[in-house]
């Protein structure tokens, strides 16, 4: 008796067909190249010659088409040219008919992946049939493990989504297609880069695979100075292999600004005796509490960090760097003043709160070896109307911080 299997669905050269391409041989002609993965019911992938039939049905669930085929299974991959043979015609391809897959077990047959709507692309650049799949740019993202070479992220996002907003299909290219609007958001693998592509309306980008992720900047400033920079915005970096998507101030301040914390007081306070204050939020830098705290030590460089604390809505900021690291060390040094227009309070940087995270204010404070907590990162508790700041600042506390890295 055979076990039973069933089929998940990869992304192999075609990223958003589902495993499917659909070419036009010539008018009355296609041909369709199905991939597939194929594993039992543990899971474990199947290596042995599998009967499967593929079938085409309308959308009164007649068959339209139909063939069986013996399939050999290697390591749960599979590849199958449909059309080669058999007559498959334009007219099955009008987006009224699905396609179907059926694998034989136990002397039947049982289909076993959700049928799928096949549709045509046309338009004066080009003639390609592929399987239609309602999906988002951030779905194959998540699911493929891939990103977009540092400060393409954001663009590729909204034209893939555009194009999947308007059509629901993605356009599969070749390799000697010009990238324009008209083929904004398509998809095409580069034999020659051994790398999948993606057109942004006017250029190819390359899509990498965290395998690649050395190619990704480790910090908003690297990818200023490797001129990069697409203004401010959304960013993936790379450290320590790790990638991070983080926001960008490219404009302000020479430009190449991280953004490791953000609090604003609407969404409440940072739980006290947590680790929320040091990982809050991290996939998404424009949440109004957002943390990457815990990654603090990874952006030194030349053993010192350089800082930029600042309060939308209030005129001041401080720049300066510093050697310690102020979510572990409650002892400041190396302190050097680079833009310091606050320095009431105690100020002389950032240091962990010399209360312990369980009984004190706030996580991080730059009252230097003072009991007051001034220049509040992580406020656990209000202090009179939001977050002390400094008296320069606001006597009355602010409502909004934010911590930047350089």
């Amino acid at each position: 008796m055979m076990k039973k299997t069933q089929i998940f669905w990869f992304f192999v050269c075609n990223l958003l067909t589902i495993g499917m391409i659909i070419s036009l041989a010539n008018a009355n002609s296609i041909k369709i190249k199905y991939h597939g993965y194929l594993t039992n019911s543990k899971g474990e992938s199947i290596n042995k010659t599998v009967k499967m039939r593929f079938t085409i049905y309308d959308s009164d669930n007649i068959i339209q088409w139909s063939r069986e085929r013996f399939v050999t299974v290697n390591e749960g991959k599979f590849d199958v040219v449909l059309g080669k043979q058999e007559s498959l015609t334009e007219v099955l391809f009008d987006g009224k008919h699905y396609m179907a897959l059926a694998i034989r077990a136990d002397d039947n047959y049982k289909e076993i992946e959700l049928r799928r709507q096949l549709k045509r692309i046309t338009n004066n650049l080009i003639n390609t049939v592929v399987m239609s799949e309602d999906i988002s740019f951030e779905d194959v993202v998540k699911k493929t493990n891939l990103s977009i070479e540092t400060g393409q992220y954001e663009k590729t996002y909204n034209s893939v989504n555009k194009l999947l907003k308007n059509t629901n299909i993605a356009k599969i290219e070749t390799l000697s297609s010009y990238c324009n609007e008209f083929i904004e958001g398509s998809l095409r693998y580069n034999s020659i880069k051994k790398a999948m592509e993606f057109c942004d309306g006017s250029n190819w980008f390359k899509l990498i695979s965290e395998k690649d992720d050395q190619l990704l900047y480790n910090s908003c400033n690297a990818i200023l100075n490797a001129g990069q920079s697409k203004g401010d915005g959304i960013y993936t970096i790379n450290k320590a292999g790790r990638q991070l998507k983080v926001y960008c101030d490219m404009s302000t301040d020479g430009g190449g600004w991280t953004l490791i914390f953000n609090h604003n007081i609407i969404d409440g306070y940072f739980k006290n005796g947590s680790t929320e204050v040091l990982n809050c939020n991290s996939d998404n830098p424009t949440r109004r509490k957002y943390s990457i705290l815990e990654h603090l030590e990874l952006f030194r460089v030349n053993k010192k960090f350089v800082f930029r604390i600042n309060w939308p809505g209030y005129n001041k900021k401080n720049i300066w760097s510093q050697t310690t690291n102020p979510t572990t060390s409650v002892n400041l040094s190396g302190y050097i003043p680079i833009n310091v227009q606050s320095t009431s309070n105690y100020w002389k940087g950032l240091e962990r709160n010399n209360m312990t995270s369980d009984t004190g204010p706030t996580f991080i404070d730059g009252s230097i070896n003072h009991s007051n907590w001034y220049y509040s990162i992580g406020s656990h508790v209000i202090w009179r109307n939001g977050i002390p700041a400094s008296s320069q600042v606001s006597s009355v506390g602010v409502t909004h911080v934010q911590l930047w890295i350089k």
